[in-house]
This record gives C-alpha cells, sequence and structure tokens, in this order.
C-alpha cells in the first residue's frame, strides 16, 4: 500500500512539474525579457490614477536567459506600477520591497523599460537551481537552428556508402562510385547523409571523350573529408585500326566509322583523391567570378566599398543555388536595373536563398535592398549568419568610405528591420550626434543579440542518433 501512495504521489509530482514547466515555456515565449537579479533600489512612487502609483525599480542583472533587443547586462530600469486593486499594504512601495531581499527571475516586455505597467506575481520567480535548469534549456530550444546541409537525406540506415565513409574506408567508395558512374551528378548523392555536399565543376569540354569532375565533402565518424572524383564522359573505341588505313591507301576509302565505336551516354571514373584541396583552388575561381557579376565597375565611385563575400556561402551558392545568371557591365547594359529587378524577383520565386545573399551583397544599393526585401519576405533562417557578417562589414566602415550617406543608411535600416524578422528582435532607434550613422550604432548593439538567436545544426550527433 505504502509503494502504491509513493507511486501516485511521483506521478502527481511529475504532472505538475510538466504542467509547471509548460505554462513557464509560453511565458518565456510570450516575453522579450528574462533575467535573474537583485532589486538594486526603489523609487518614491509617483500619483498616477486614483489608487496606483509609478516606481522605477533598478535591477543588478545576473543572468540573461532571453533578450530581443539590446540590454545594459550590468542594470535595467524597470517602471513598475502598482494599485491598490491588488495591493493589500498600506504603502504601495512594500508589495515591491518584499522582492528585495534574495535574487528573483524577471520575466518582462519591452514596454515595461518605458511605460508604466503592473507587473504580476506570476512574472516574478524565485531563483533556483532547478528555475536556472528550466530556463537554460528553453533558451537553449528556442534558438533558430541554421541547417545548411541536412535537408534531403534519404538514403537507407544501413547505407552502404555510408557506411564506408564513416569508418574511411575509401576503396569501398570507390569502387561504389565506379559502379554508380553513370547516375553521378549531385541531385543523386545529396540524399546521403554522409555527404555533406556533392557539386559538379562546371568545366566540361565540347569534343568527346570529355571530362569532367565532382567535388565531394564527407563527414566520417571522425571528421570532415574533402574528396574529388575525375570522370570521362562517352567514349570512342577503336580496333584493327590498321584495316581502315590499308583500305584507305588502296582505294581512298573511308571506312573508320566501321572500325570504331561510340559513346556519349556513359560515365567512367578515372580518379579519386581522398584528402583533395582541388575544392579550395576550384571555389577561389568560383568566387572572384561571383565578386565580378556583383561589382558594377561604372558607378562603383558613387557606393560603399563591396562585401567580401563568405567562402561558405559562394560554396553553398554552388552546390545548391547554381551558377548566378547576371550581367557584368552596367555601362552595356542600358536597362541593367530592370534585368536585375527581374532576376531577383525569380530567384525569390524559386526560393534561392544563397544566390538572393549574394545579390544582396551587390554595389549597387538599389539592387541589394531588393534583396534584402525578398529575403526578409521568404522568411529563411539559412540567411540569418550571411546577413550578419554583411552587418558586420557595414559597421566598419568610416564616414569616408559611405559614398552617399542617405543611400548607407536606408540600407541598413532595411537590413536591421530583415535581420530582427528573421530573428524576432526589436532593434531599439539610438539617439546619436550629428553626422555620426545611428543605424551603424544600431548594429553594432544588436549583432550580438542576433547572433545569439541561432546555432549551427549539430549534424556529427544527429548521424549518431540515427545511425545507433
Amino acid at each position: 500500500m505504502r509503494f502504491v501512495i509513493i507511486l501516485i504521489s511521483l506521478c502527481f509530482f511529475y504532472v505538475n512539474l510538466f504542467a509547471y514547466e509548460t505554462n513557464l515555456a509560453s511565458r518565456f515565449t510570450q516575453s522579450d525579457i528574462v533575467v535573474s537579479g537583485r532589486i538594486q533600489s526603489i523609487s518614491d512612487g509617483i500619483q498616477d490614477d486614483a489608487g496606483t502609483e509609478d516606481f522605477i525599480v533598478t535591477i543588478s542583472i545576473n543572468k540573461i536567459y532571453k533578450q530581443n533587443f539590446f540590454l545594459n547586462p550590468e542594470t535595467i530600469q524597470v517602471h513598475w506600477q502598482v494599485s491598490n486593486l491588488v495591493c493589500n499594504k498600506a504603502d504601495l512601495k512594500d508589495c515591491i520591497s518584499q522582492y528585495k531581499n534574495g535574487t528573483w527571475i524577471f520575466i518582462l516586455n519591452q514596454s515595461n523599460l518605458s511605460e508604466s505597467h503592473q507587473i504580476k506575481d506570476e512574472q516574478i520567480l524565485a531563483y533556483n537551481n532547478i528555475q536556472d535548469s528550466i530556463l537554460s534549456a528553453l533558451q537553449e530550444s528556442n534558438k533558430l537552428i541554421v541547417n545548411h546541409y541536412y535537408q534531403h537525406k534519404t538514403c537507407a540506415k544501413n547505407c552502404k556508402l555510408c557506411k564506408a565513409i564513416k569508418f574511411e574506408k575509401w576503396d569501398q567508395v570507390k569502387k561504389y562510385l565506379k559502379h554508380q558512374a553513370r547516375g553521378l551528378y549531385p541531385d543523386t548523392l545529396l540524399n546521403h547523409r554522409r555527404i555533406l555536399w556533392a557539386s559538379s565543376n562546371r568545366d566540361i569540354l565540347a569534343s568527346m571523350p570529355s571530362y569532367n569532375g565532382t567535388r565531394f565533402l564527407f563527414i566520417t565518424n571522425q571528421r570532415e573529408v574533402h574528396a574529388y572524383a575525375g570522370y570521362q564522359l562517352g567514349y570512342i573505341k577503336s580496333y584493327l585500326r590498321w584495316m581502315p588505313h590499308l583500305l584507305y591507301n588502296l582505294f581512298r576509302a573511308q571506312t573508320y566509322k566501321y572500325f570504331s565505336k561510340e559513346k556519349i551516354d556513359t560515365t567512367i571514373l578515372k580518379s579519386f583523391l581522398v584528402d583533395s584541396n582541388y575544392s579550395t583552388q576550384y571555389m577561389y575561381y568560383e568566387k572572384l567570378n561571383y565578386t565580378r557579376m556583383l561589382t558594377d565597375t561604372l558607378q562603383q565611385s558613387k557606393f560603399s566599398p563591396r562585401m567580401p563575400l563568405t567562402d561558405e556561402y559562394v560554396l553553398l551558392t554552388s552546390v545548391y543555388d547554381g551558377a548566378l545568371k547576371f550581367y557584368l557591365d552596367y555601362q552595356t547594359m542600358p536597362d541593367y536595373m530592370e534585368r536585375a529587378s527581374s532576376y531577383i524577383n525569380e530567384l525569390k520565386n524559386k526560393k534561392k536563398i544563397y544566390l538572393l545573399c549574394l545579390m544582396s551583397s551587390h554595389t549597387i544599393p538599389k539592387i541589394g535592398q531588393q534583396a534584402l526585401t525578398a529575403l526578409k519576405q521568404l522568411n529563411d533562417v539559412r540567411a540569418i549568419p550571411f546577413l550578419i557578417e554583411m552587418a558586420k562589414y557595414r559597421t566598419l566602415l568610416n564616414s569616408q568610405q559611405y559614398g552617399d550617406l542617405n543611400d548607407y543608411e536606408d540600407f541598413n535600416q532595411l537590413l536591421i528591420e530583415t535581420l530582427d524578422a528573421l530573428t524576432g528582435c526589436n532593434t531599439i532607434p539610438q539617439s546619436v550626434p550629428y553626422g555620426v550613422s545611428s543605424t551603424s550604432i544600431e548594429m553594432s548593439l544588436s549583432i550580438p543579440i542576433w547572433s545569439s538567436k541561432i546555432k549551427t545544426f549539430d549534424y556529427q550527433n544527429h548521424l549518431k542518433d540515427i545511425e545507433n
């Protein structure tokens, strides 16, 4: 009987704990600020409506669990309204003073820092290790997961190719690729979970046989491995070579086609290199090509210097979105802006996130702004790391590099709005001296906040969960 009572008590305990965590998770999601700290000081009350007083409460922060905008990491000032309808003490200030001793957890909204609002008891929790663990877990679980590679992995759990890659059995990998050579294109290889990406180089020759290569990034049990597979496309096979020569010399007869065989729809694996640096070499030229297409040489002096493209997003663009089909020279294209606008709309409709990221770095601000608007509307978290790098770069520009200050500010404002929309943040406008870029200051304050909202997909642990 005692065992049954204990079991029932444990059940009730865990049910209540689950209900409490669910309720806390809901409040956490709906709030703008969640911090632990101590009340440092409470101002004298200012009479508001009948029966209410407004106080300014200074809280020293111990730990920040959530923030949707920039906070002073040491202290915050909260506008706290107390009503005699909910406070039964003679001095309304005492309803706040009861929280002055010890450490508490405060669940607040942005308006609490600028406007007087009543703060309910459920918004203030006693700090303890259990609360800290729950809120830390909520902080981690509410981060946006940026997942570039694990999107279309459909191979079987016991896939032979993935198993060979996992244990670095490169002879077996080569054998597999050799037997499957005819279907070796990125769209048929990306479904393997141990192949992070695969990309065919765009260097096929017109003559036959032609040659091409596919670059791979494998993920083994211990590391990431670059590899390169070289292929021959089509072949010409000759036999009895002396016979057509003899017939030609004797009778001037053209009989070569009867002593040869051609096949154009076959692929032959010619080489397989592991730990190859071919990807690095190839991406150098790929980045150079993208950079040329995104730089307007005619009007460059009017605009800010272009942002250096990141290796990661050049690679992602090459692997998933393909070539940048854009024109090089503004001067020779009178309808350049119309073409750019049409191309960005096409990328938006096809959800080409990585190409849109590159287009947002175009040196002509209007083109970059249209790409940013498309990224904001698509609301895809894969764009966030690139846009954060862009924000970092633009905060480093000095006033001599702005070009047109209005264009610079307008672009920065749209970049801030896009990152806020993607991360669920709310950048607060800053008052700055005349001549100083306010958006640059706002971005520098918001970059740590945006960065704290995302985390990279843990690919290796995900593989272990699948394969174990």
